[in-house]
């Protein structure tokens, strides 16, 4: 599995194709000169007890939860809330969330 450990917005590139966005793109140049967390927005408080991999969940999440804001997804905003809260975003969880919203 490969981890970035700093994921926020500005490091993902959309594309749009057949009216669907989809992640195409996540800044590896950054990752791989750069192992100093500048902007700890998109890191848990408890990020430098966590590997690499959780500290990306947790930043997917904040950011799909930032992403439904404004939108009819209270549903998927209160989740993203109640995950965000722990101490860690595990693997089960991010499985549980697409389980819980693939057909939204």
């Amino acid at each position: 599995k490969l981890t970035h450990g700093y994921i926020n917005p500005e490091h993902i590139i959309c594309q749009n194709s057949l009216n669907e966005n989809k992640p195409i793109f996540v800044n590896l140049f950054k990752f791989l000169i750069s192992d100093v967390q500048e902007n700890q927005e998109y890191l848990p408080e408890n990020y430098a007890d966590l590997p690499l991999i959780s500290q990306d969940r947790f930043a997917i999440v904040k950011i799909i939860k930032e992403a439904s804001e404004g939108y009819s997804f209270e549903n998927l905003f209160d989740y993203c809330n109640e995950l965000l809260i722990q101490p860690e975003v595990t693997e089960g969880d991010l499985n549980r969330f697409v389980d819980n919203f693939e057909n939204c």
